[in-house]
């Protein structure tokens, strides 16, 4: 081989590498595009998730943006029953909350990229773990920890509220103060786990004698308040009586001792005993005091001892 063909044949594997090169740099370039178009795709896809609080509205949004995004010929939210039901879908679980599960159902999924549907229900996983905590916060701040039922700020704001729209509409309503009698030695004899059994337990006797309409929470300590929208003073006390008794009634278990507890309660009623929302607490505070100086297990309203 001449000097000549040597080079020519060099020149030409040096072609050959330079073409690979660029083929490769093509494909690169493609799969960069690519790459982009998928993190675009979820970028968006993550922020729509974000501007919803409703878990089954998110999951409307997440199936219909991977129907648009990844041209799918179908896409389900599911429960299990599709396992029998469905020939050619592939399900991939999406954790609801700690208790439910659903699933994703995609049908024929053979050309689906699974590393960016692996990112985008992680997006999806996100944002159902931000709603329940939102959810979670939510609930904490309106409720007390040991009864679950209101707590004194939130019911304050809520008993404001209807208090106004008592005044606007010229409507009665009534304010009941509540508490254990003898609390106290409850806690000191058979310790304070004892003592909120108790406070939890009258909070679900309380619940079983009001409206859905009524308000009841936890003031603080073993206090416990109610609001009666549109009840006059007479209905407001047969309300307080029916709770009165039916707290004595309860048969409460805890380490192997039966207890028996009672409540005292006061009346104040709007317009007749107060008009101002912290007047008529004062006065429902007041006739709580009367009732249990007049014995304790008794109900005492405003103005007139039954």
């Amino acid at each position: 081989m001449t000097a000549l063909s040597t080079a020519l044949v060099e020149k030409e594997r040096e072609l050959e590498v330079l073409e690979k090169k660029e083929e490769a740099a093509s494909s690169g370039v493609a799969d960069l595009a690519r790459s982009l178009d998928s993190l675009l795709a979820i970028y968006d896809i993550t922020k729509e998730l974000s501007r919803s609080q409703e878990k089954e509205q998110i999951l409307g949004i997440f199936k219909d943006r991977l129907m648009k995004d990844m041209e799918l010929e179908d896409c389900r939210i599911v429960d299990r029953a599709i396992k029998q039901e469905g020939i050619g879908y592939k399900l991939y679980p999406i954790k609801i909350d700690d208790k439910s599960l659903r699933y994703l159902a995609i049908k024929n999924s053979g050309s689906l990229d699974e590393n960016l549907l692996a990112i985008t229900l992680n997006q999806l996983a996100l944002a159902l773990r931000r709603v329940s905590l939102y959810r979670e916060v939510e609930e904490l701040s309106i409720t007390d920890g040991l009864t679950g039922i209101y707590n004194r700020r939130h019911f304050t704001e809520r008993s404001k509220q209807e208090f106004a729209r008592a005044g606007n509409f010229k409507l009665n309503l009534s304010f009941l103060m509540l508490d254990i009698d003898y609390f106290k030695s409850y806690n000191d004899t058979f310790g304070h786990i004892v003592g909120d059994m108790l406070l939890r337990k009258v909070a679900e006797g309380l619940k079983a004698g009001l409206r859905q309409i009524d308000m009841y929470a936890r003031w603080g300590g073993e206090e416990f308040c109610i609001l009666l929208p549109d009840t006059p003073k007479d209905g407001a006390y047969q309300v307080a009586e029916r709770l009165r008794s039916g707290v004595e009634q309860l048969n409460i278990k805890a380490y192997d001792e039966n207890f028996k507890v009672t409540i005292s309660i006061g009346v104040a009623s709007y317009p007749e005993d107060a008009k101002e929302y912290s007047l008529l607490v004062d006065k429902a505070d007041e006739a709580l005091y009367n009732a249990k100086k007049a014995g304790r297990n008794t109900v005492f309203v405003y103005g007139m001892h039954r």
